[in-house]
C-alpha cells in the first residue's frame, strides 16, 4: 500500500498545478474585457505571469515548509502580497481599475483589478479541499503541542 501525501505536500503539488494558470487567466480576463489584448500585451502578461508565479512559489514552499509555530502568514495572504508586479503590468498595458466593492477596496487597497483570492477557490475549486484540509492540519498540529505543552 502507497504512503498517503500529508496536507502540507499536496496542497504544494496543487499549488504548484493552479497558480501560473490562474494568474495568467486573471490577467488576460482584464485586458480583454477592456479590450488592450494584443501581442506585445500577451508577451508581457507571459514574462509577468512567469516570473511571479516562479517567486511566488518559492515563498509558497519555504512558508509551507516552515514549522507551523513559527509561521507568521498563510498561503492566501502570501498570494495576495504578491500581486503588485501583475497589477504594474495591467496599467502598463493601459487598463483601467475595475470597480470593487467597499470590503476589497478595504481589504485589498492596492488591489486595482481584483486579482486578489479570496478563497482558495477564487484560485482554483480544485484547491478548496486541499486548502481546508491544510488550515485542519495546522490548527491540529499546534493544538496538539500546547495540550503536550500543558498550555490547552
Amino acid at each position: 500500500m502507497g504512503e498517503q501525501s500529508s496536507p502540507v505536500q499536496v496542497l504544494r503539488e496543487m499549488l504548484h498545478d493552479c497558480i501560473p494558470s490562474w494568474l495568467a487567466g486573471k490577467m488576460n480576463e482584464v485586458l480583454c474585457q477592456q479590450g488592450r489584448e494584443g501581442a506585445v500585451v500577451k508577451d508581457s502578461v507571459t514574462d509577468v505571469v512567469e516570473s511571479v508565479s516562479t517567486t511566488l512559489l518559492a515563498q509558497l514552499d519555504e512558508l509551507l515548509a516552515t514549522d507551523p509555530d513559527e509561521q507568521r502568514a498563510n498561503p492566501l495572504a502570501v498570494v495576495r502580497a504578491a500581486l503588485q508586479v501583475p497589477t504594474e503590468c495591467l496599467l502598463q498595458a493601459g487598463a483601467q481599475p475595475v470597480a470593487r466593492d467597499e470590503f476589497s477596496q478595504q481589504a485589498n487597497p492596492d488591489d486595482l483589478f481584483g486579482l486578489a483570492p479570496a478563497t482558495w477557490s477564487d484560485i482554483d475549486p480544485r484547491l478548496h479541499q486541499p486548502g481546508l484540509e491544510w488550515g485542519a492540519w495546522k490548527a491540529a498540529t499546534i493544538l496538539m503541542r500546547r495540550r503536550e505543552e500543558g498550555l490547552r
